[in-house]
């Protein structure tokens, strides 16, 4: 569950049913998030992860 932190506005909890759902992953040296929406689509951006030193 997440809520909005915009300074004007303490937004609502992301935990109806409808809301979309944020997933991530790391594969190898990228992260992969995942919106998934309540009718079934999706939206998937990967970027690199950069190894700090």
């Amino acid at each position: 569950m997440w809520a909005s932190d915009n300074p004007d506005s303490t937004g609502r909890w992301r935990d109806d049913p409808a809301d979309s759902t944020v997933k991530y992953a790391i594969d190898g040296k990228k992260i992969i998030i995942t919106e998934l929406y309540s009718d079934g689509s999706s939206t998937t951006n990967s970027y690199p992860l950069k190894q700090l030193k």
